[in-house]
């Protein structure tokens, strides 16, 4: 897992393999990361919240290497996460279990709005959080 900053200093990205391990320490500096930019809790809780669900599903079911990007933008935190998986749309069917939310619609239930684009490489899905 690399943190690096990237050009402007409200822009940052990380990288790492599809384990449980890198994800925890990913989340960890997000969170970091959004406590130095003096984001309110709620804002940091929803961004850690939707990122954790992006990565799960890196683990899930990509299971290829990751990269996060945060970048705050004016009233926005824009977040996403890049992976390898060529051809696969980020929703499935999902669980039928009673009490069962997966990940997206968790991810829908927080952000202003979010997507996803596929590229030669993999996919991007993408989440704006209001700040």
């Amino acid at each position: 897992m690399a943190l690096s900053l990237v050009g402007r200093p409200r822009r940052a990205q990380w990288s790492g393999p599809p384990f449980d391990a890198s994800i925890s320490r990913v989340l960890h500096s997000v969170r970091q990361l959004l406590v130095r930019w003096r984001l309110p809790e709620d804002v940091i809780d929803d961004a850690v919240l939707v990122v954790a669900e992006l990565l799960a599903n890196v683990v899930e079911h990509a299971r290829t290497p990751f990269r996060v990007v945060a970048e705050l933008r004016v009233r926005m935190l824009y977040l996403a996460v890049e992976d390898g998986a060529v051809g696969r749309a980020p929703a499935g069917p999902g669980c039928a279990s009673p009490g069962y939310l997966s990940g997206l619609r968790v991810v829908n239930a927080v952000a202003l709005r979010w997507g996803w684009q596929q590229h030669q490489t993999g996919k991007t899905v993408w989440a704006e959080v209001l700040t």
